[in-house]
């Protein structure tokens, strides 16, 4: 068992090795000159006055070392970077803070205050490079509420990610409670032009649900929130701050497709699951193992996801009976908390 623990450890290791975000940057953002390429959209940087960086998650500081390679020398760039800790070689005219995650601190309060004063000092010859990456939903921060202090969001957090609900089903309330997710970054400079550089193995077509999708226009509504408070009893584990927010007159709707805040709007998939999945089927079988890569399980309970991948592992072992087999799943699997102990998203 020991030696399967090992062979899992190198395997993982192994795919990150092989992800390089700052080489995929390179190869996305094809830079030529003062030309920026985001999928078919090309930016000319010397049409704006002023670049400013917004990055955001996990990868913040491994996507802003791609970004300084794709920037030509002479342009000048500042803004803000939130990850869970401090980078290894900060950038000149980056401010960092350290968020919290999976639930916001007081840093993340902070970032979020600082990257909404920087966007409303940017107009229409304002560039924003939005750079987004997993966990962002929690390293930054703010109540539309603010009657709601840090004390109340950590509380709504913890309930959430207790709750049993879908990821997408607590993004849905994140984004409605949030003065900087579902589009409201995008909304916070509607003049600007803005473009998203994004690393996430969220499903294709659900992009918005990467850091609740603080750029792009939200599909859930006021109506979904309120079904999903129901469904879950979240009314009774959220604060008594919370409670007093009457859903149906105070709480405001999300910018919507079609808002001027998304005329010149721009999102870009860098690396999304096959970027994972790929390196991490190689490694595998350069390992020796019969692979089989699932997605399944994404958003499952723990229990239902482990019974059908063992089921996977054994069916694929009965046809391999002369090798070792490896399933490879990708996404969250979740934990109900029913009582006083641990659990939550992805903590099983």
């Amino acid at each position: 068992m020991a030696d399967l623990k090992q062979l899992a450890r190198r395997i993982f290791l192994d795919t990150l090795a092989a992800i390089d975000i700052p080489l995929t940057m390179q190869r996305h953002l094809a830079p030529q000159g003062s030309l920026l390429h985001c999928g078919d959209e090309v930016v000319d940087l010397r049409k704006f006055e002023k670049v400013r960086v917004v990055a955001i998650g996990k990868a913040a500081h491994a996507m802003l070392d791609g970004l300084k390679l794709c920037l030509p020398a002479g342009v000048g760039w500042e803004g803000i970077a939130c990850a869970p800790a401090a980078p290894a070689n900060p950038h000149a005219g980056m401010q960092y803070f350290a968020g919290g995650h999976p639930i916001p601190n007081e840093q993340s309060w902070k970032a979020a205050e600082a990257i909404l004063e920087m966007l409303a000092d940017c107009d229409e010859h304002a560039l924003i490079i939005f750079l987004l990456s997993g966990g962002a939903s929690a390293l930054v921060e703010l109540p539309l509420d603010r009657r709601l202090g840090l004390a109340d969001v950590q509380h709504m957090h913890r309930a959430l990610v207790g709750c049993g609900a879908s990821i997408e089903d607590i993004n849905t309330i994140r984004k409605h409670i949030s003065a900087v997710k579902g589009g409201r970054l995008a909304a916070a400079a509607p003049r600007a032009t803005k473009i998203t550089f994004a690393v996430s193995d969220v499903p294709a077509g659900k992009e918005w649900a990467l850091a609740s999708g603080p750029t792009l226009p939200d599909p859930s509504t006021v109506t979904d929130v309120h079904k999903i408070l129901v469904a879950h009893s979240l009314d009774d584990k959220f604060p008594e701050a919370f409670r007093q927010y009457d859903l149906r007159t105070t709480m405001p709707e999300t910018p919507k497709p079609g808002e001027p805040a998304f005329r010149k709007a721009h999102f870009c998939l860098l690396l999304g699951l096959d970027a994972l999945f790929h390196p991490a089927h190689g490694a595998a079988e350069a390992a020796g193992c019969m692979t089989c890569c699932d997605n399944a399980t994404d958003d499952w309970p723990v229990e239902r996801a482990a019974e059908y991948l063992l089921a996977q592992l054994e069916d694929l072992r009965l046809h391999n009976p002369t090798r070792r087999v490896a399933v490879i799943a990708d996404g969250e699997v979740s934990s109900p908390v029913t009582g006083n102990g641990a659990g939550g998203r992805n903590s099983a």
